[in-house]
């Protein structure tokens, strides 16, 4: 369908999920009421295509009803009913759509989880995983046979709770529930962990249709698209974005295995292209990647894609700007880079640029901002600091930015973003606590940095990111993404850190970092403490050079700056 030709309207007036989403059939309040009826309308048109190795291994709506129900069967065996928690720990395959959406058919609550990498540290991935299954108490963990061994050494205690993937082989035969209330929490999705145990986001059926609602008619975003990504599923903008909203708006989507993306990146590229994909999340850093090991000799022909859209990390203009150069060949114009704020607390999005219009730059006196958080926007070339628009809000939702007393900010201030919604989220899954400091009178505080101005969020950090040395406030990302660019720095594979200097009454800061050159290992401290220095007027003190895979990461994959912190002052104090 060529977008570009369509003249489009939108609704004037807000419209309950169910009313936006129904086609024709019974109302939709839950999200398997949506499975149920593109199933009986569209039963062979194909929902989701899972790459990997070479193969193509397509669901059909009917497809993915028929594996539910199978999944549904064998959960109900085991005991699963109505309000259960039911992990998920597989690898890449139509599996992961069909257990997800087989446990709520029982209204059981599902929660994707990710398996341990041979990257990763094997202690650390069992220790925490432990620690959460045994406050979760699941009832089942469905996960692939190779699995099961790894259990056995690190968790025996929840072998009994294994449901193992080659068991589910028997056509369905357990009865679905006929009737969930929209208000019951439909799935747990788990924060990303990087400082803490991770927190389990309660989020209904009700707030997820009303997010995707309103979200998908922000994008005009429907049946006819297509989504390409090689994002997991364990993260909001997976699930959310490329799963979520794709099952019940009735699109169709084409996964990759996210670690064959890793190893080829222009396979998304290809994926886009073959199948005349639309709409493609992706973290900033993952355009900076395409951008530059994507043999400069591929040709490919993005012209269909309505919107690549940035969010995750905090998005930059110059990315975009690499990005465009690139491709713009390919057919990827301006209008087709947009930005997100999103966090699963709200479900997903919160914000989204206007795909009618180019990304959006603003630029501030670097002075006002590091030393009185206050944006004053410059022309020409001074001494700038440039942030990205990542739009106003969307439909039935607040922003506002606060002060450290949580008084309200004027724009151009930079404090806490703070939001409130009609997607926000139930609370943190048997941590009330912590869902009470974070939910304040129906606003929850985000521990993120921004500001607004002409009713646009440009987001500047998160309050454990910022970094202040002699009185003056730094982002630690800046930081990387600066490190980042100097050759011979694996991209992505660098953190800064602060550590304290009592001589000196402030901090100092430490950037640690991975790369592939031996070579390069003497002269790379030097490169770094003068890019940084260049790009930013900061003094680099110290720089650890790092062979690949050192870097401590987090069970979900980021780099952890608060345990690299650790093993940094470890390290210093023996």
């Amino acid at each position: 369908m060529a977008y570009e030709n369509i003249e489009r309207t939108r609704p004037t007036v807000d419209r309950s999920a169910h009313d936006v989403i129904a086609a024709g059939g019974r109302p939709i309040r839950t999200i398997n009421d949506a499975m149920r009826q593109h199933a009986a309308q569209r039963p062979h048109d194909v929902f989701a295509d899972f790459r990997a190795r070479g193969a193509s291994h397509q669901l059909t709506f009917a497809d993915l009803l028929a594996g539910s129900g199978r999944y549904a069967t064998h959960c109900a065996r085991h005991g699963v009913g109505p309000g259960d928690v039911v992990i998920i720990i597989l690898d890449h395959g139509p599996d992961l759509a069909t257990s997800f959406c087989g446990v709520m058919e029982l209204g059981a609550i599902p929660s994707f989880m990710p398996y341990a990498t041979p990257k990763q540290d094997a202690a650390y991935y069992w220790t925490s995983h432990k620690k959460l299954f045994d406050r979760i108490e699941p009832k089942l963990i469905i996960t692939f046979p190779a699995n099961r061994d790894k259990f056995a050494a690190h968790c025996p205690e929840y072998l009994d709770r294994l449901l193992l993937t080659e068991a589910v082989t028997d056509p369905a035969t357990a009865a679905a529930m006929e009737e969930i209330d929209p208000d019951q929490v439909a799935l747990l999705q788990h924060s990303s962990g990087t400082t803490s145990l991770k927190k389990g986001v309660m989020l209904t059926h009700h707030t997820i249709l009303d997010q995707v609602t309103t979200y998908a008619q922000k994008l005009d975003f429907g049946p006819d698209d297509v989504v390409a990504s090689w994002l997991p599923l364990y993260h909001d903008m997976g699930l959310i974005a490329t799963l979520m909203m794709p099952l019940i708006v009735g699109s169709r989507v084409v996964f990759l295995d996210p670690f064959e993306w890793v190893v080829r990146p222009e396979s998304l590229l290809d994926v886009i292209e073959t199948n005349r994909a639309t709409f493609c999340w992706l973290p900033n850093f993952a355009f900076s990647h395409l951008a530059r090991v994507v043999p400069p000799t591929r040709t490919f022909d993005l012209s269909s894609m309505r919107a690549f859209i940035n969010c995750s990390e905090p998005c930059k203009a110059n990315t975009f700007r690499t990005f465009l150069q690139r491709f713009h060949a390919a057919g990827v114009h301006e209008h087709a880079l947009q930005v997100s704020y999103a966090m699963a607390e709200n479900v997903f999005a919160v914000t989204q640029t206007d795909l009618s219009q180019p990304f959006k730059p603003l630029r501030a006196d670097r002075a006002a901002f590091a030393q009185h958080d206050r944006i004053e926007e410059v022309s020409g070339q001074g001494d700038a600091i440039e942030f990205l628009s990542c739009g106003p809000a969307i439909a039935n939702t607040q922003i506002r930015i606060v002060g450290k007393d949580g008084a309200k900010l004027d724009d151009g201030a930079v404090g806490e973003i703070v939001i409130r919604g009609t997607s926000l989220f139930a609370g943190y899954h048997r941590l009330p606590e912590q869902t009470a400091r974070k939910l304040r009178d129906g606003w929850y505080h985000t521990g993120d940095l921004g500001f607004l101005w002409q009713d646009h969020l440009y987001v500047t950090g998160r309050t454990d990111d910022l970094i202040t040395v002699y009185g003056r406030n730094y982002y630690a990302h800046e930081i990387e993404d600066a490190v980042n660019d100097v050759p011979g720095v694996i991209p992505g594979r660098s953190v800064a850190i602060d550590v304290p200097a009592a001589e000196l009454g402030t901090n100092q800061i430490v950037v640690m970092l991975e790369t592939r050159d031996e070579g390069a290992v003497q002269t790379l401290p030097r490169q770094v403490k003068t890019r940084v220095a260049a790009a930013m007027g900061l003094v680099i003190n110290a720089v650890v050079v790092e062979t690949p895979g050192t870097l401590t990461k987090t069970t979900s994959g980021k780099i952890s700056r608060e345990l690299n912190r650790l093993r940094y002052l470890n390290r210093e104090s023996r």
